[in-house]
């Protein structure tokens, strides 16, 4: 809970808490970089990314002023100046994630009684299984079948999939998974999703 995370013993366990607690804040993470050189996600050495969706900017670079470790530096795309209690600015940094869209092209065999109707629901399932995803969570290809076969519903026995692939923004559609850096969101209209009859 998010009382819990706001007592944890460490330092970003308590500051993830206290972002996920702030008014509008749907979800929020903190990554740490306490080596002497860049990582892997691009954070530089001695530095913290914190990824906040929603909230109020100010709100956010306070509460990152307050409970990050003292002297460490942050990582980010949104810049805020803040000022301590003695009127001493500094310059809070945090990433708003990026959402990128995921395009998915499905193709069926159509059985008794699939209509255009079957083809919206699966539209519908797709795009909602994919915008649900947390932020820097990978699109495993196989999972997207999960949605897709609208298991658990009268139109599941409509239709079967002969095809199904998916890509991130305007790249190549493939069956690859989709892997999205840590401060990317996933989104999914129902327009990024086709249904072909073959």
């Amino acid at each position: 809970s998010l009382s819990t995370a706001i007592s944890a013993a460490t330092i970003n366990d308590g500051l993830r808490g206290a972002l996920a607690a702030l008014p509008g804040v749907a979800a929020a993470e903190v990554l740490e970089n306490d080596t002497g050189a860049a990582d892997v996600n691009g954070l530089p050495a001695h530095s913290i990314a914190c990824i906040v969706q929603g909230g109020d900017s100010t709100q956010i670079a306070k509460t990152i002023a307050l409970r990050k470790t003292q002297g460490t530096y942050t990582h980010g795309t949104t810049a805020v100046t803040v000022y301590g209690e003695s009127g001493i600015s500094s310059t809070i940094r945090y990433f708003p994630p990026t959402p990128v869209t995921i395009r998915v092209a499905v193709t069926v065999n159509a059985l008794p009684g699939y209509s255009s109707g079957v083809a919206d629901a699966i539209k519908a399932a797709v795009s909602a299984y994919i915008s649900a995803l947390p932020f820097g969570e990978d699109i495993l290809y196989t999972r997207l079948f999960g949605p897709a076969l609208l298991m658990g519903t009268t139109d599941a026995a409509k239709f079967h999939i002969a095809g199904l692939q998916s890509a991130k923004g305007s790249a190549a559609l493939g069956t690859a998974d989709i892997v999205l850096a840590f401060n990317e969101q996933p989104q999914c209209l129902t327009t990024d999703v086709t249904v072909s009859v073959v």
